[in-house]
């Protein structure tokens, strides 16, 4: 895991040194149903998100939803839509609450999965404002 760390602090030119034992044992802890790409990914993703030198355990996204069961309500839907106005709510809520968070469309692409163009194009079509 130390030598993921590592590579994608320095290829990302970030200030991160290692994992706080929280982080490590949260890691260990997973199943890993992916391979060591997923663990790759989930690092990298990590070194994005950290605002110091060490990875803690809000850094680090496994599986779907954080380890989380519960599915947050992100949308009344109580008038009649399509599948494609349906997601485009949800994308839109999903945008908002991300770019909240983290000021750059760079660490938005991060957390999403998404390239810093494709988050920028995504915040022109929803209207959102782009910081």
């Amino acid at each position: 895991m130390n030598i993921f760390l590592k590579r994608f602090a320095d290829k990302l030119r970030r200030s991160v040194k290692g994992f706080s034992p929280s982080a490590l044992q949260r890691l260990e802890g997973y199943n890993w149903p992916g391979n060591v790409r997923e663990l790759k990914n989930i690092i990298e993703r990590a070194v994005n998100l950290v605002d110091g030198v060490e990875v803690k355990p809000e850094h680090i996204f496994l599986g779907r939803l954080s380890g989380s069961t519960e599915v947050p309500t992100l949308v009344q839907f109580e008038s009649y839509q399509t599948l494609e106005e349906r997601l485009g709510e949800v994308e839109r809520v999903i945008l908002q609450q991300t770019s909240q968070r983290f000021r750059s469309s760079r660490r938005m692409g991060a957390v999403l999965g998404l390239s810093h163009t494709a988050v920028l194009k995504k915040m022109r079509k929803y209207e959102l404002p782009i910081q």
